[in-house]
Formats: C-alpha cells, sequence, structure tokens
C-alpha cells in the first residue's frame, strides 16, 4: 500500500533500506495489466468524504483504540485538509496487475509536529494483484507519533462500501530487523485484511499520522517519487506551512513545477499531475541514477546545515573515555606503525562489536557514547563508527564520521540538502597523508589498510568542523577488484578420468565477500558453488577430495582449491582426442542483460579484472599450432588472449577488465555486439592424434594404389577418406590406449568406413565388438544395421532399424527400412515408408533419393508414377537442369537412358558417382518393364565402375545377386 516518507533512520545501508523512500518501497515494484472502471469525479470524491464526517457514527467524533498495547484513532480529517482531486481509473498501455487511480499527500506544518494525510485508492486488475491491494498495513513509531483513520472503503460498480466500521485493526510489533538479528526500532504496523475483494475493486484507504522524531528538530524535507512501475490516474502532494518554514523545492526527471502561494502568513506548496504512465522498471541501473521522477523538497539550505545538525549528535559521543584509551594503548603496544594500529582497530571493532542497532526514538540517529559501545559489545554503523573514530584519535590518526547512501550513491548529489538523503555512516581516516574510507559494520576484510575492498558510495558528507559541501568518493590509485580462475587438466593416461584441479584466487572486494559466505555458509557449500559451475560445462564432473583454502589477510585475497575427476571428458574424432575447456567466469561475466532495448543506463562492474587460466597437462610433447594472440579494447572493455606452449603442457589466459562504469542507453547495442565477440572467442578445444602417423601414411599410399585412377574425382576423394578413417581407426584399435568409450567410436569409425568399402562383414564384426562395450548405443546399432543391408541380411537389418525406432525414430532408419523392404520385393510396404520419410526429410537432398526409390516401388508394382508424387519432386525441387533430376525424369517420364548417362557424364568430377546412381536406378526400371537383360547390363556397368562409397553400388550388387 502506499506509505508516507516521514523519518529517516541510519540502519547502516547495506543491511536496510531507507525508509526515506517508504512512498515509493511499499508496493510500486508490481506488474498490472489494463483494465477500464469508471471515473470518479471530484464532486463524489467531495461528498464521500463529507459523508463520512457526517453519517458514519464512528467518524463523527474521534474515537480512540488499544490492540495489543499499542492506541489508534478513528476521526474526520483534520480541518485543513482539502478533498482530494478526482481520481482517475483510466488504463495504459502494458501496465502491470495493479493501478492507482488516485495518490494524494498533504501535510501541514502548522501544529507543533507535523501532520500528514494520505488518501489514495488501488484496484486489481487481475487475480494476482487481490492480495496485494486487500492487505492494508501502516507502519508508525508510537513513541513519538500516533496514527489516525479516516476512512477504509470499497467501491464496486460505482457503490461505496464502508469497511471501517467493522475492520478488525491488528497492530502488530512486527521488528524485522531483529528476526534478522540486525536491530530494532520500535515501529508498529496496523494491519487490516479486507474480506470479499474482487478484480474491479477500487480499494480506498485515507489515514493520517501526526509527530516526527524529534532528532530533527523544526525542520522539514521529505521526498515523494511522480511515477511508479503502476499506473496513477491521478497524483498530488500538497504541503501547506507557515511563511517561517523557509521550504525550497527541487525537481529530478521532472519537468513539472509546483505551485506556490500565499494566504496571509501561510503557504502552500503543491504539484499535481495526471494519467501518469507505469514506469517499466530495469536491472542493473547505476547506483544512483534513478528511474523515477521525484520532488525533493528541504529547509536545510546548504550541507553545511545538515553537517551541523550531524555535529550535534555526533561530536559528544566521541568525547575521550578511560576505557577506549586503554584498548587503543593495548593496540599501540602491539603494532609497530600508525597504519598496522589503525587496522587493528578496525578489525576490532569490526569483528569484536557485534552489529545490532536499538534505533527507538532519537536512538535512530544519535550514536552511543563509545565506552558504552565498547561495554555493551553491540552497535549499528553510527555507534561502532564513533567506537573506532575514538580508537583512532586516541592512536593519533584524524578521523571523522562520514555520512553515505548506500541505497543512492553519489545520486544525493542531485538532491536538496538533507539529512535524509544518508542511510549509512562510515569512517574518514587521513593516515601519513592518505585518506581512507573505513566501514566498521564490514567483517572478514583484510589486515592492511592497503589492500581493502573499496566499497564505492560516491559521495559522502564528512562530519567535521567547517564542512560545507560533500566528499568525492573517489578510488584508490590503481585500485582493481580482481578474481583470478586457474583449471588445471591433466591428462596422464587415456583410459582414466581426467584430472582437473580449479583454484580460485579472490581480491580485495572479493576476497571479503568469499570469506563472509565461508563463515555464514561453510567450505563444503562453496565447493558446491564450484561444482554446479562447472556442472554447467562438464556434466558428469565428479569431486575428488575435500577442498582447501588459503586465506591471505595482508594481501586480502583468499583462494579456494577443489579437485574434480571427468570420466569420459576426452572425445575421439577418428584417431584423435579433444579436450574442450570452456572459461565459466568469463562466460558469466559476458552474459548479456536480460532487458536488451533498454531506456535507462547499464551498469558496468568497475573497476573489474577477470582473469582465467587454463593449463593442459598431455602425456606427450605437444606439437600443435596455436591462434594468435588477441588484445582489443573499446570504451567499455577490455579483452586479452593468449596461448603458450611448453613440452606437453598448453597454457591459455584470458582477461577481461571494465573500463567503464556504466553503458549510455544509446550505446548498449554497441556494447552487446562486444559481448557478443568476446564471448566467440572464449575457451577453446586441444585435438591430438592418438595414433602412429608413419605407420598409417604407409599403409595408405599402399592401399590407395589399388585403386588408381587418372583423376582425382569425388568418388577417388570419398574412397581415399573411406580408406583413411578405417586405416586410422585399424591403428588405434590394436594399439590399446583408449577407454571404452573411444574405443567404442573407433569400431564404429572402422566399421562405417568398412561397410562403405563394400566390407560389410568386417563392419559386422567391429559393430559386434562396438556393441559388447556398450549394448545400448543406438549409434552403433544403426551402423549395424546398415552393415547388414550391405551384406544383403535384409530382414535382420530390418529387426535391427526396428528396435532403434522405439527408442529414436529419426528419417535415416525409415530410408533404410524402405530400401530394406524394397530389396525383399515388398514394394508396397516400402511406399508407405519411402512417403513418410519424404516427409521428414523435408526439402533436403534426402527427400530427392527418397522419390526416387518411391517411383521404383509404384514401377515395381505395374504402376505409373502418379500425379501425387510428381507434385512432390517439383516441389522438392527435381528438375532436368538439377541431378538427380535426370533420373527422376527417367523414371517418370520414361526418358531415354542413354540420355540421363550423357547428362551425368557432364561434370567430370561427379561422373562416376552419378553414372554408378544412373546405372542402378535405370536397371530397376527396366525390372519394372519385365526386361531382365537389359537389368543386367545396367547393373554390372554399375559394378563395373567401382564406386564402393556409393550405396547405389552396393545395392546394384545385391540386386544382380538376386
Amino acid at each position: 500500500m502506499r506509505k508516507l516518507p516521514r523519518r529517516l533512520t541510519l540502519p547502516c545501508g547495506h543491511n536496510h533500506v531507507s525508509r526515506k523512500t517508504d512512498l515509493s518501497n511499499q508496493h510500486f515494484l508490481r506488474q498490472q495489466k489494463p483494465m477500464r472502471k469508471p471515473l470518479l469525479t471530484l464532486r463524489r470524491i467531495g461528498t464521500a468524504l463529507l459523508a463520512i464526517a457526517l453519517f458514519n457514527p464512528c467518524l463523527s467524533r474521534a474515537e480512540r483504540f488499544e490492540k495489543n498495547g499499542f492506541s489508534y484513532s478513528i476521526a474526520p480529517p483534520s480541518s485543513w485538509v482539502v478533498p482530494s482531486p478526482a481520481p482517475i481509473n483510466a488504463s495504459f498501455h502494458d501496465e502491470p496487475d495493479i493501478r492507482t487511480p488516485l495518490n494524494d499527500i498533504q501535510v501541514s506544518l502548522f501544529g507543533e509536529q507535523p501532520e500528514y494525510y494520505v488518501h489514495y485508492q488501488m484496484v486489481a486488475l487481475q487475480s494476482s494483484g487481490l492480495e496485494k491491494i486487500s492487505q492494508i498495513s501502516i507502519s508508525f513509531s508510537p513513541e513519538y507519533e500516533t496514527l489516525t483513520l479516516h476512512d477504509i472503503s470499497v467501491i464496486r460498480n460505482g457503490q461505496r462500501i464502508a469497511r471501517l466500521p467493522q475492520a478488525n485493526v491488528d497492530m502488530l510489533r512486527r521488528e524485522q530487523g531483529l528476526e534478522a538479528k540486525l536491530a530494532v526500532d520500535g515501529q508498529v504496523t496496523a494491519l487490516i485484511v479486507l474480506s470479499d475483494i474482487r478484480v474491479g475493486d477500487i480499494i480506498d484507504v485515507a489515514y493520517s499520522t501526526y509527530g516526527t522524531n524529534p532528532v530533527y528538530g523544526n525542520r522539514f524535507t521529505m521526498s515523494l517519487p511522480l511515477n511508479h512501475p503502476e499506473g496513477i490516474g491521478a497524483l498530488r502532494l500538497r504541503v501547506v506551512y507557515p511563511e517561517s518554514h523557509k521550504l525550497q523545492y527541487r525537481m529530478i526527471n521532472s519537468v513539472l513545477t509546483p505551485a506556490i502561494t500565499q494566504e496571509g502568513r501561510g503557504r502552500t506548496l503543491e504539484i499535481s499531475n495526471n494519467n501518469i504512465v507505469p514506469v517499466k522498471m530495469e536491472e542493473d541501473v547505476p547506483l544512483g541514477f534513478s528511474m523515477f521522477s521525484w520532488l525533493h523538497i528541504s529547509e536545510y539550505r546548504s550541507w553545511s546545515e545538515v553537517n551541523d545538525w550531524a555535529m550535534n549528535h555526533f561530536s559528544a559521543a566521541t568525547n575521550p573515555d578511560p576505557a577506549v584509551r586503554q584498548l587503543a594503548r593495548n593496540i599501540a603496544a602491539k603494532y609497530p606503525t600508525l597504519k598496522a594500529r589503525a587496522a587493528a582497530a578496525l578489525a576490532f571493532v569490526q569483528n569484536e562489536i557485534r552489529y545490532f542497532g536499538v534505533e527507538l526514538g532519537t536512538s535512530s540517529h544519535v550514536p552511543k557514547p563509545a565506552a558504552t559501545t565498547l561495554t555493551d559489545r553491540y552497535g549499528d554503523c553510527k555507534d561502532k563508527t564513533i567506537l573506532l573514530i575514538g580508537l583512532l584519535r586516541e592512536l593519533g590518526v584524524e578521523a571523522y564520521p562520514a555520512l553515505v547512501s548506500a541505497q543512492s550513491g553519489p545520486g544525493i548529489a542531485k538532491r536538496l540538502p538533507s539529512p535524509f538523503s544518508f542511510d549509512h555512516v562510515i569512517t574518514h581516516a587521513i593516515i601519513d597523508g592518505n585518506v581512507y574510507w573505513l566501514d566498521a559494520t564490514l567483517r572478514h576484510q583484510g589486515s592492511n589498510l592497503d589492500t581493502l575492498g573499496f566499497y564505492a558510495y560516491g559521495k559522502a558528507l564528512v562530519v567535521r568542523p567547517g564542512a560545507r559541501e560533500l566528499t568525492d568518493m573517489s578510488f584508490p590509485a590503481d585500485y582493481m577488484n580482481r578474481n583470478l580462475h586457474h583449471e588445471i587438466f591433466t591428462v596422464t593416461d587415456f583410459k582414466k578420468p581426467v584430472a582437473l584441479s580449479v583454484s580460485r584466487t579472490y581480491h580485495r572486494q572479493y576476497a571479503e565477500y568469499v570469506r563472509a559466505s565461508l563463515s555464514a555458509r561453510g567450505l563444503e557449500a562453496i565447493q558446491k558453488d564450484i561444482h554446479d559451475q562447472l556442472l554447467r560445462n562438464y556434466p558428469k564432473i565428479v569431486t575428488a577430495g575435500a577442498a582447501q583454502v588459503k586465506d591471505d589477510l595482508e594481501r586480502n585475497t583468499i583462494e579456494v582449491i577443489v579437485q574434480f575427476e571427468l570420466p569420459d571428458f576426452l572425445k575421439y574424432e577418428t584417431g584423435r582426442l579433444r579436450l574442450e575447456f570452456n572459461p565459466s567466469s568469463l562466460v558469466d561475466a559476458t552474459t548479456p542483460p536480460r532487458v536488451l532495448a533498454r531506456q535507462f543506463p547499464l551498469a558496468l562492474r568497475f573497476p573489474e579484472q577477470l582473469t582465467h587460466f587454463v593449463e593442459v597437462r598431455w602425456p606427450e610433447t605437444l606439437g600443435i599450432k596455436l591462434p594468435p594472440l588477441i588484445e582489443n579494447s573499446d570504451a567499455f572493455l577490455q579483452f586479452h588472449s593468449h596461448y603458450e606452449i611448453h613440452d606437453n603442457v598448453l597454457l591459455l589466459e584470458q582477461r577481461i577488465a571494465a573500463l567503464a562504469s556504466e553503458v549510455a542507453p544509446q550505446q548498449v547495442p554497441q556494447y552487446l555486439e562486444r559481448l557478443k565477440k568476446i564471448r566467440s572467442e572464449l575457451g577453446g578445444s586441444l585435438q591430438l592424434a592418438v595414433y602412429n602417423k608413419e605407420d598409417v601414411s604407409n599403409r595408405y599410399e599402399t592401399e590407395v594404389k589399388k585403386y588408381f585412377y587418372f583423376m582425382e574425382d569425388s568418388l577417388e576423394r570419398a574412397r581415399r577418406k573411406q580408406i583413411a578413417v578405417q586405416l586410422i581407426s585399424d591403428d588405434v584399435i590394436r594399439a590399446g590406449k583408449l577407454d571404452n568409450s573411444s574405443l567404442l567410436q573407433a569400431y564404429m569409425d572402422r566399421a562405417a568406413a568398412s561397410t562403405l568399402l563394400d566390407q560389410c562383414n568386417s563392419a559386422v564384426k567391429d559393430l559386434r565388438a562396438a556393441l559388447k562395450l556398450d549394448s545400448s548405443q543406438m549409434s552403433a546399432k544403426r551402423l549395424q544395421a546398415d552393415a547388414l543391408a550391405a551384406c544383403g541380411n535384409h530382414r535382420e537389418s530390418l529387426q535391427i532399424i526396428d528396435e532403434v525406432r522405439q527408442k529414436n525414430s529419426t528419417q535415416q532408419m525409415l530410408s533404410l527400412r524402405a530400401r530394406n523392404l524394397f530389396m525383399l520385393g515388398k514394394y508396397r510396404e516400402a511406399e508407405g515408408q519411402l512417403q513418410e520419410s519424404i516427409r521428414l526429410a523435408g526439402s533436403t537432398e534426402a527427400a530427392q533419393y527418397d522419390l526416387l526409390w518411391l517411383a521404383l516401388a509404384q514401377l515395381r508394382q505395374g504402376k505409373t508414377v502418379d500425379e501425387k508424387l510428381r507434385e512432390l519432386a517439383l516441389l522438392n525441387g527435381l528438375s532436368a537442369e538439377n541431378w538427380p533430376g535426370p533420373i527422376w525424369l527417367a523414371l517418370s517420364e520414361n526418358t531415354s537412358g542413354e540420355k540421363v548417362l550423357r547428362e551425368a557424364n557432364k561434370q567430370p568430377m561427379e561422373a562416376r558417382l552419378r553414372r554408378t546412381e544412373a546405372l542402378f536406378y535405370l536397371g530397376q526400371q527396366a525390372l519394372a518393364q519385365n526386361q531382365a537383360d537389359k537389368a543386367r547390363n545396367y547393373f554390372l556397368q554399375s559394378i563395373d565402375i567401382g564406386a564402393s562409397p556409393q550405396w547405389e553400388y552396393i545395392f546394384s550388387k545385391l540386386q544382380l545377386g538376386q
């Protein structure tokens, strides 16, 4: 629900979100979808408020109620409140599941304390929004604030239904900070849960709070967002105040201007707007950048006045104290240098003083005395900071509190001066002429001030005499958050899993984050994180032993070392083993943001450098060509990639560094292209031969001489390729160096080559050996079906095909099944299988050859090629101009065989293969025409060409045998 911004605590921004922006934090991050509802007029709203006051017996006078020890009132609004503007329940394009027809906030500064009036309407556009609008929660601090409810109604179909009289108002002290063991702030929440709320109902709520934290004195300041992730029909802020309050205002990301009017000694500041479109939220915007429009109001004329306010609350707490002085003496006696003493004081406060805040009343901003925090051994950011400053000053270090914003960072410089700008306190220290920004609430930092992580809040108000402006928080010289990953792949035996040693070294902020994570979650959880990240690239990875940690507090680095094993990691590819490596840390760093078409800047992690080393240790000397050095940069990123080889070790270093803190929206496409380019260059693979090259080369020369042909045409190349595969696989199998997975692949390679070299019996034998290694290997069974078909064992081939198709039916299996059926004379069954195969193949070469077989199946049944098949042929590009179109014309139009063979001879490189194909199909056509002698002659000619890597050659031999 809508929540009025009234006060700010200093609960240390990295643990809490400032209540200053409650107005935008309550429910603005929700999605809506459009729905139209009737508009409510200004007259109806005014009449409704009047009716509430006159006719609701609960509101005709103020009534006070108590619940759970806390009180609230029900009464009409104060007389200074004017009717709210007319709600506008208009729809917006692409809105989320909630809409706000009205958001009206009025403030009066005429009383002893400020009074805030809030009137809002919300409507659920979908069922997902019902829960959000039906639970009304209003938080306040009973120590100095009172709550008055004016109205809770439901407007359904234009009719107002009063819900406040029968509402059950629960007063709950739910200390969320206490639940997190961080703080207690004394807030109470008035919770009203409405029943019977439906999509389209308008929830109308009005209430007031009176009072403010006395720590602010009599000065007023507030901030109001002027748009939200949900559409707003009517928005208004109205502040009435005596002229003694010198209010200033500042607009951010808005062209609106408040109207200021005067009546007697009073003034009114008012700003309003209608039909405010939803803001499309984007992730990864820079710290300090606001996606919203804002109105800031403040009575503080300068940061000097804010400094004076802070000095009043911080100065007394840093007064010298004997206990603090004695602790400082103990530290000084133990450490020789001023810097080392300061680091020891910081470590003491960070690690020995528990973080916990009691932020009741003025304690929200006024720190405890340093001695009290030392005695209590707990405190929040301001308490711990004051203790640290007390120690540092006793040690002779110049130190001051520094107010910062963890939520808005450098964005506070755009606002008017105000204490509300800050949500955290750190320490500004000057040691040996160098400035250090020290955070007493952090833990797990290093022991050297010069290597601490730097948390870039951008701007700070250093609370010290004479401070007039915000101070820039610049990164120290040469500062860099580094993250170094080192992966060592060790291959000692091709039959054993590859050993993978992963070392991750984290520097500065990264080191501190990892230490905190180790403390909170334990080493096993970190080890599992690394395992799960690697699992994406290495699915069979197995952890081998416990992780190790090497922590260097002086350098502020921490190294986590984990050992893994990678079974079946080396991939066999025809005589070579391939090892792939993928730098997962760099892949993650170059992952594009989820929102690509942006209207807001994209934040980069700056300054950051990620380095990924890959080291591959091979059992033999490496003699491979390395990719070239890559070094390039643009305005956003620097990329470096470099390979080296040392004997049997391959080294790869790849590094990415951010050169900017953000990317402007118009430059995001350029940045995304850069990411894409870098990602394409990440990682790599290593392919190394595992066969005896000299022996295989000698045997190869002997074999190819058996098939001498006067030119190296496509047939000769195909034959030589299969001979090479067969000889390489034979050498690998005989050597016996491979594990079962790679050996199985070598058997399959040799079998496939043997089938195409007209050595089907050898192929069948190899595939039986392969299936002994893994009987579930479907690829081996598919090759077995090929080999059996090549040997003429069509029925056995069909059995294997049917077994494979139960698990994985493919177009290739259907096509082979049809050809087996054809060779068995089952032309009608073959016809049906071929039709399905063509459907699966689409417009491919495979579909064209299936069409030829389908034409043969129809011809062998005594039919002619039907019209439907002719249409399919036309769709698949079978024509006289494109091979195998001439064969199609011979089968469908009965053109002469001589014409087909002339077409086959037109391209010398392809002539022998095409003639082999043409002669087989012409032979089948002759058989369909009962011309057995002519068919035999065609088949003999096909065989004589000797195109053994061609299936038509194999089927010609089989057909001739029949």
